[in-house]
């Protein structure tokens, strides 16, 4: 017989749940950025021109995120993306010039991004589905930061490990908030308040702490389940 869910544990999997769309929505994203930024410079052209050509890619395969960036206009704010749209520019773009590994890893984290809906209105994540998809997620975004430049690496991994062992502490308004609504939006909004508040490692795209004289020297982690990767990058 399956015992009934202490408040405490209901918590933690709201905090889970907290984590993972952090994650999701601001560490891949910076990651994902980088590879747009880099194909673009590859192919020389602006990312409008760009996405003006394959509309039919993206009417056809990517219909929400096709009419977010294309409305009266379209929108070549590649800032203002979401992991989503991220994730579909990539892939409609430039599928063809990224390897296999790159392209698995780039559906996994847009895979994960959509499978996320199906735990909003209860804004939870149980251990062990927070666990697993942290995993499969930490093992696709490790291979691509060893092709993006070091500053994006750097940022990214930062927020790895923020998201994944800082202390948080949700209080009974905050999580009436997450549970009044179903808004991925405000769920997000909401984690970035708890972590910005409670977390001093988190870092903007332009955030130059650590930057000496122009070069980037850090202990980068990497945490998986049953282990801690240290690469240091000078």
């Amino acid at each position: 017989m399956e015992l009934p869910s202490s408040s405490s544990d209901i918590t933690r999997e709201h905090e889970h749940y907290l984590r993972h769309i952090l994650f999701l929505e601001q560490a891949t994203s910076i990651v994902l950025k980088a590879i747009i930024k880099r194909e673009k410079k590859k192919c020389g052209k602006d990312i409008g021109i760009l996405l003006n050509e394959p509309r039919y890619t993206f009417k056809t395969h990517y219909k929400t995120e096709y009419l977010q960036l294309f409305q009266e206009d379209v929108n070549d704010d590649i800032d203002t993306w979401d992991t989503l749209q991220l994730c579909a520019v990539l892939l409609a773009l430039f599928k063809s010039d990224l390897t296999g590994p790159e392209v698995k890893a780039i559906q996994c984290i847009y895979d994960q991004r959509k499978d996320i809906e199906r735990f909003v209105e209860c804004a939870s994540l149980t251990y062990n589905t927070y666990k697993e998809k942290q995993h499969l997620l930490i093992e696709h975004l490790h291979g691509l930061m060893k092709l993006i430049d070091v500053k994006s690496d750097y940022n990214c991994t930062r927020m790895m490990v923020s998201f994944k062992t800082k202390s948080l502490q949700l209080s009974e308004t905050q999580i009436g908030k997450l549970t009044q609504t179903n808004d991925f939006k405000t769920h997000l909004k909401i984690a970035k308040e708890v972590f910005v508040s409670e977390n001093d490692m988190i870092v903007e795209d332009n955030d130059r702490r650590g930057e000496i004289n122009g070069t980037y020297s850090c202990f980068v982690l990497f945490l998986f389940d049953l282990s801690v990767i240290i690469r240091i990058r000078t």
